[in-house]
């Protein structure tokens, strides 16, 4: 088992509900992502259940239970989640076994900030705590900005097909 805390801060009463959800969905989605990417189970490994919800600043605690008999990877996850987030706001870098699907639901989390209400985001778990501000949505943007595009084509005669 392994608790995450995602602490949407904001005035009671001016957060909306549109931002709270989003942060919800994405959250649990990198979560998913980051547990299919470390247990290598298509379907991953973990079912998340809402262990506290506390009010002032909007606070969702959620366990993990594993759904293998063998291992629990959901300590794993919660790490790899919260060094992946402090690692874009710290350093601007990608951060381990988070895709660009991932990167982007990052960005739409990280982008509530000082958006609908919320006037920051702390993610954490029992011992590490990461405050998100709005550099880390200035450095998923550079991350996932369109270096090059172009137009072009490859000539040739195909010689054999192979699995390799």
């Amino acid at each position: 088992m392994a608790t995450v805390r995602l602490q949407l801060r904001g005035e009671p009463g001016v957060i909306s509900l549109r931002a709270f959800l989003s942060a919800l969905e994405n959250s649990f989605r990198v979560l998913n992502e980051l547990d299919v990417a470390i247990s290598h189970e298509p379907r991953g490994s973990l079912d998340w259940v809402v262990s506290k919800l506390g009010t002032g600043s909007l606070v969702v605690q959620a366990e993990s239970r594993s759904r293998l008999d063998d291992h629990n990877y959901g300590p794993e996850v919660v790490e790899s989640f919260l060094t992946g987030a402090e690692i874009i706001e710290k350093e601007g870098a990608t951060p381990a076994y988070l895709s660009e699907m991932g990167m982007r639901r990052m960005r739409s989390l990280v982008k509530l900030v000082g958006r609908e209400g919320t006037s920051g985001l702390v993610l954490s778990d029992l011992s590490h705590t990461v405050e998100i501000s709005a550099k880390a949505s200035a450095n998923i943007d550079q991350l996932l900005k369109i270096r090059k595009r172009s137009v072009g084509s490859v000539e040739g005669r195909l010689e054999t097909v192979s699995v390799h």
